[in-house]
């Protein structure tokens, strides 16, 4: 599982590109994405 909690991003002029960002992954769709990834790919 790919578990991210309270990712923030703010840039050096003050702009807030993301704010508190929770994201949850269960296994089996991190081995979907991994096959359909461009670098997977012969």
């Amino acid at each position: 599982m790919l578990n991210i909690q309270n990712l923030s991003k703010t840039y050096a002029n003050g702009v807030q590109a993301l704010k508190s960002v929770n994201l949850n992954i269960p296994k089996a769709c991190l081995a979907c994405w991994a096959r359909t990834a461009p670098a997977s790919r012969p």
